[in-house]
């Protein structure tokens, strides 16, 4: 199979369980959030920039304070993953503005 094409079926495959988990749990559940975010490291890895950085936020959103209380290396991870979007974008600035919030969060831990 064309690499291409192995990129889309996966895409639509994460697609589709995202979907599913959302409608059985919710947006906030653990596992609905893990396949959010496998969702949008594909399609960054696709270079579909926006739509990967409107998923990160969304999972950035759903999980940030029960990531900030029960793990902050993931939490550290999902917004490097965002700054990296951003900056794929060249929107070095929303990128700079996110790097020092999250320097100025860590840095009160």
């Amino acid at each position: 199979m064309d690499p291409r094409a192995e990129l889309e079926e996966k895409e639509r495959k994460l697609r589709r369980l995202f979907e599913l988990q959302c409608a059985l749990h919710g947006l906030s559940y653990p596992d609905t959030i893990s396949s959010l975010k496998s969702l949008a490291v594909c399609l960054r890895n696709r270079r579909k920039f926006a739509p990967a950085e409107d998923l990160f936020r969304a999972a950035f959103a759903a999980c940030k304070d029960r990531l900030f209380i029960h793990d902050i290396k993931a939490l550290q991870s999902m917004i490097l993953d965002m700054i990296t979007v951003l900056v794929s974008q060249n929107k070095v600035l929303k990128a700079a503005d996110l790097r020092q919030t999250m320097l100025v969060i860590f840095d009160s831990i």
